[in-house]
């Protein structure tokens, strides 16, 4: 619980969405938050040589838009998650 987003939790609010969070030391639970940071570490993070961490960062938004716009998720149907989004 070191990270809480006021701005997210707002725009969950503004949109009829309750958050939901995963059990802590459940892996049957965590395993879409595991899949996602391995797959943010692979393709983000290790997945380009970077300069500088000032480089990396700001490689984080467009990966983001990319992995919930457009990147295929096996789990949905080789969709990419906006897809669920209505």
């Amino acid at each position: 619980m070191c990270y809480r987003s006021h701005a997210f939790l707002d725009l969950l609010a503004a949109r009829g969405i309750s958050p939901r969070k995963t059990q802590p030391y459940h892996p049957q639970t965590n395993g879409k938050a595991e899949a996602f940071v391995k797959i943010v570490t692979n393709e983000w993070g290790y997945g380009a040589i970077y300069r500088s961490n000032a480089e990396r960062a700001d490689a984080l938004g467009p990966f983001l838009r990319y992995y919930n716009l457009e990147r295929p998720h096996g789990g949905i149907g080789y969709r990419p998650p906006i897809s669920r989004v209505d």
